[in-house]
């Protein structure tokens, strides 16, 4: 070949090259290795830059597209052979691009050379921060969302408890309207007043249940349980509504449910009562049925199913998948004819949720319906249930009990000791934490009532130096009732010391019966929060001592009601004259605690005037207002000596 022919195919090769490297999208520099000045570029490298390619020959590289970079050259800073980077480019009319480029070394004609291969990014980045900036709008309104929701659910919650509280009172006073003489059309009204309270409250309870599942609120229990009492329990309630409407009520078991498990019954035994309550509503005729049995092919745990079957109006096949949605009933129609809200199988839903378990309802063979659940639930080894289940009421036996009530209040000790000693239960009191321990110590104990706030040593303090075994070894596990007359929802202070059970202030003999019916029972404390107390007025018109109420409250005995009485105003100077000296010298703190401890003695005794302005000190005490704390001394004095008066003719 001649050397004219290789000098043209070199020229040849060399525009083709030209021509390849003009019409790649990316832009494209050579660079002198040693001078990093601009060899030659692209169009594509003009057009991003805004630069003629006149312009940008012989320039550095850093002068065109490295402006935003340091002084040296990345690649010539490492070993690398080749590095890719974003980063900024500032163009000839001022603005700013974002780039990704790559910097390679290359061997030109034995030249050492920098390749630099340049891409504008600046609409894909502007992409990414779009989706950047809506991703993150999407969570601050999915964030605001929950927010809403959780407001949404607390203020349910507050206001069904404002409301459950007055409706406790409209029940209590509808009770014992009834027990008195009435005419036929004066009891008639009196019942009819009941049904609507109780229909009232029974809905207030669902949405405050509902809520608080909404809200995250509800914790539960972890304790040994029979399933055969737990079903023994729902057949007594449902016994009465099944004979009322004349339908025949059946109960299959199976024989694995003679083994004990662990977790909430109390939960439990409210989805079976929704499901069953469910069947009643919708069924005039024929049967109830309820079927239940554990799966113990676990050696572990066992798999609890119960199912609800009844022969009412059913449901059609295409609203299965909405019937436990809140608000949801199959149609309007039967909104009206049987009532309801629609959040009773949505409660059931949730709670069956947080047990990680299942629930669902299919069509029965003959009609009506079928709704189940089952969960699984570890087995307690240790126990086994009783063999049969108990169709009849159990009384309460306190023979032979030994029962420890700690309270610093004279009063409140009192009035629980009357109430157990009239139960026929031996009981024992104690004033301090200290000496509850020291009792403990002495003598063994089957329970122990303990008061929450106390000076010292508290309820929460006492009972924590028990369980770690300062009583000594026999009382570490004894059952202790926290006694509390917090105002405080979703206090689980209690729990957390190690108490076992939680019972409002003041407590009434209804909820001491029941509540030690059910533990002379089965021994194993149920854990239900104690109903809400009866509210006390908060008004100047509102009786200084309602002596009916305590009278009522104290089963009737006038002796005891004196005796109480008595002791409520031999106590209550010395410990208004503690609450001053705590007010002169600043322990704002204490004097919190002893309103708190004057205005459990109050609502005990039903002192109901002392009862609200201790309260209102209470509050002014945790804000720090000591003045109001001063002139309030001098007003608790003056509704004092007026409770005094009124015990005078006693």
């Amino acid at each position: 070949m001649t050397k004219n022919n290789v000098q043209k195919r070199l020229w040849q090769s060399a525009e083709q090259l030209a021509l390849l490297l003009a019409s790649l999208p990316n832009g494209l520099l050579i660079i002198d290795e040693n001078t990093l000045e601009i060899l030659d570029v692209n169009d594509a490298v003009c057009s991003i830059t805004g630069q003629s390619k006149a312009d940008i020959m012989g320039k550095r590289c850093r002068d065109v597209i490295c402006a935003s970079t340091a002084e040296g050259c990345p690649i010539l800073e490492t070993s690398a052979n080749r590095i890719v980077r974003e980063c900024t480019l500032k163009r000839a009319d001022g603005a700013t691009l974002t780039i990704m480029k790559t910097i390679s070394r290359a061997n030109l004609n034995g030249h050492s050379c920098i390749l630099e291969s340049i891409v504008d990014i600046s609409e894909q980045k502007k992409v990414e921060n779009r989706l950047r900036e809506e991703r993150s709008r999407v969570e601050q309104l999915a964030t605001e969302a929950n927010d809403a929701n959780r407001t949404k659910s607390e203020f349910l919650a507050n206001i069904s408890h404002e409301l459950r509280t007055p409706l406790n009172g409209v029940l209590g006073m509808a009770s014992l309207l009834r027990e008195t003489p009435l005419s036929d059309d004066q009891a008639c009204y009196a019942d009819t007043m009941l049904v609507c309270a109780e229909s009232l409250l029974k809905l207030v309870n669902g949405v405050l249940d509902f809520s608080s599942l909404e809200a995250g609120q509800i914790e539960l229990s972890n304790r040994s349980f029979s399933p055969r009492h737990l079903i023994g329990s729902v057949v007594e309630l449902v016994k009465k509504p099944c004979l009322e409407k004349q339908l025949s009520l059946d109960v299959h078991i199976g024989e694995n449910v003679e083994r004990n498990l662990r977790g909430d019954p109390s939960r439990l035994q409210q989805v079976l009562m929704i499901l069953t309550d469910n069947a009643l509503k919708f069924t005039s005729k024929g049967r109830i049925e309820i079927r239940a049995d554990v799966d113990i092919s676990s050696r572990v745990a066992g798999q609890l199913r119960c199912e609800v079957h009844d022969t009412g109006i059913g449901i059609p096949s295409d609203k299965h998948q909405y019937i436990f949605e809140r608000f949801t009933q199959v149609d309007s129609s039967s909104t009206r004819r049987y009532g309801g809200t629609g959040l009773g199988l949505a409660i059931a839903r949730e709670i069956i949720r947080l047990m990680n378990g299942r629930i669902g309802v299919r069509n029965g063979q003959n009609g009506g319906a079928i709704f189940w659940f089952e969960v699984e639930l570890p087995l307690d080894s240790a126990l086994t249930a009783a063999k049969v289940v108990r169709q009849e009421p159990v009384s309460t036996d306190g023979s032979g009990v030994n029962i420890l009530v700690v309270d610093d209040s004279r009063t409140n000790r009192e009035v629980l000791a009357s109430l157990l000693h009239r139960m026929d239960y031996r009981c024992k009191t104690a004033e301090s934490g200290e000496s509850a321990i020291e009792m403990l110590s002495a003598e063994p104990f089957d329970l122990v009532f303990m008061d929450i706030q106390m000076p010292e040593m508290d309820g929460l303090i006492t009972t924590k130096a028990i369980r770690a075994g300062l009583a000594g070894a026999a009382a570490e596990e004894v059952p202790i009732v926290a006694l509390s007359a917090s105002e405080m929802q979703h206090d689980t202070r209690w729990k957390s010391a190690g108490m076992t059970y939680c019972m409002k202030k003041p407590v009434s003999p209804d909820i001491l019966h029941e509540f030690l019916n059910s533990w002379c029972q089965s021994h194993t404390l149920q854990a239900h929060i104690g109903a809400t107390p009866t509210p006390i007025p908060t008004t100047l018109n509102a009786p200084v001592l309602d002596q009916k109420k305590l009278l009522s409250r104290l089963m009737g005995d006038a002796r005891i009601m004196k005796t109480i009485l008595q002791g409520f105003i031999d106590d209550m100077p010395g410990q208004i004259d503690n609450l001053a000296h705590l007010v002169e010298t600043g322990d704002l703190d204490g004097a919190r605690i002893r309103a708190h401890g004057i205005k459990g003695a109050s609502a005990t005794v039903c002192a109901e005037r002392m009862f609200s302005h201790c309260l209102h000190m209470e509050q002014q005490a945790e804000l720090g207002d000591s003045e109001s704390m001063a002139l309030g001394l001098i007003e608790l004095r003056t509704l004092y000596d007026q409770v005094r008066d009124e015990t005078a003719h006693l």
